[in-house]
């Protein structure tokens, strides 16, 4: 549930950053995958990868770092675990 969470939270910042700037975006989706550790059991990291249909890379890498720092949930776990957002 949690990873399904900073999924959601960084996916609407995303899409919120694309419209606002007018990029040609479509079909984005965000792959939430995390390592998962024992004693005590935790995420040690947890990697989100953009994809979809874009048309300026550079662009697209700009929003996904907006849309990382305007995220709480990221924000919220950032020193607790390894975070690694980027596009696929």
């Amino acid at each position: 549930m949690f990873l399904m969470g900073l999924g959601g939270c960084f996916l609407s910042n995303l899409l919120a950053a694309v419209k606002a700037r007018a990029v040609g975006a479509s079909d984005l989706r965000v792959e939430v995958m995390a390592t998962l550790v024992d004693a005590p059991s935790r995420f040690s990291e947890i990697e989100l990868k953009v994809s979809g249909n874009y048309q300026n890379r550079d662009a697209m890498n700009k929003l996904v770092l907006i849309a990382e720092r305007g995220c709480i949930v990221a924000n919220s776990i950032r020193d607790a675990v390894k975070l690694t957002v980027s596009l696929a």
